[in-house]
C-alpha cells in the first residue's frame, strides 16, 4: 500500500469519526445494502467499539438479512462487531434466526460461519416451535447440522427423518427414470412382440423399432 493510499484511508476514517451517529449509521446501512464489503470494512475500522454499540440493533438485522440472501462476505464482516447477536430473531418473521434463514436457503458458507461460533444457539425456536432443523432441505445442509454436537435430540430426530424422506424421494426418482428410459435388455424381443400390433395399427416401420431413444 502506498503512502498516498494510507493517507487517503486515514482521512476517510477521520471524516467518518467526525460524523454524527446518524450519519455513521446511514453509511453503515448503505454499505450493507449495496453489499460493499470494502466500504463496510473501512466504516467498522474507523468506528470505536463504543460507537459500534450504538448501531448494534441495525447490525443484528443486517446479519439476519445477509444470512437470508447469502451475502457471505458482508456476513463475515458484520461478525467483527463486538456485541453482535448471531442468535437475533426477527419478530416480523415469526422470530426466525440467521441460522434458520441460511439453512432454508442452503447458504453453505454462512452456515459454516455460524456453526463455528461458540455463542450460536443451534436449537433456538420460532414462536410455533420450529428450529433450524425444520428448515433443512438438502442432504449437505442436514449433515452440516448433524455434525454439530450441540444439536439436541429434537433436531436430530427431525433431520434423520428428513434424510429418510430424501432417500425415499431419490429411490422414486430412480425408479421413474428407469421406467421412462427403456434400455435394451434380455426382454427386448418380448417388448417388440407387444409393440408389433401397435406399429401396424399406426402404420409405423418395424425396422429398428423407430427407437425414440436413438
Amino acid at each position: 500500500m502506498t503512502n498516498n493510499q494510507v493517507k487517503k484511508d486515514f482521512d476517510v476514517a477521520k471524516a467518518i469519526v467526525k460524523l454524527p451517529v446518524e450519519g455513521q449509521l446511514r453509511l453503515f446501512q448503505q454499505a450493507v445494502d449495496e453489499n460493499n464489503v470494502v466500504a463496510l470494512n473501512s466504516i467498522l475500522s474507523a468506528l470505536s467499539y463504543k460507537v459500534q454499540f450504538k448501531i448494534i440493533y441495525y447490525a443484528n438485522e443486517a446479519i439476519y438479512n445477509a444470512a437470508q440472501f447469502g451475502r457471505a462476505c458482508i456476513f463475515a464482516e458484520l461478525l467483527r462487531i463486538e456485541g453482535i447477536n448471531v442468535n437475533w430473531q426477527n419478530e416480523y418473521h415469526n422470530y426466525q434466526s440467521p441460522l434458520m434463514r441460511a439453512v432454508a436457503n442452503d447458504h453453505e458458507y454462512i452456515i459454516e460461519y455460524l456453526l463455528a461460533r461458540d455463542d450460536l444457539d443451534i436449537n433456538a425456536e420460532t414462536l410455533d416451535g420450529k428450529c433450524a432443523a425444520n428448515f433443512a432441505n438438502t442432504e449437505k445442509t442436514i449433515k452440516q447440522l448433524l455434525d454439530d454436537p450441540r444439536l439436541n435430540e429434537k433436531g436430530r430426530s427431525i433431520l434423520n427423518n428428513r434424510l429418510a424422506e430424501i432417500e425415499h424421494e431419490m429411490n422414486l426418482a430412480r425408479k421413474q427414470f428407469k421406467e421412462i428410459y427403456i434400455e435394451p435388455s434380455d426382454n427386448s424381443s418380448a417388448l417388440e412382440k407387444k409393440m408389433g400390433p401397435i406399429r401396424r395399427a399406426l402404420k409405423l416401420s418395424s425396422n429398428n423399432g423407430g427407437n425414440f431413444l436413438g
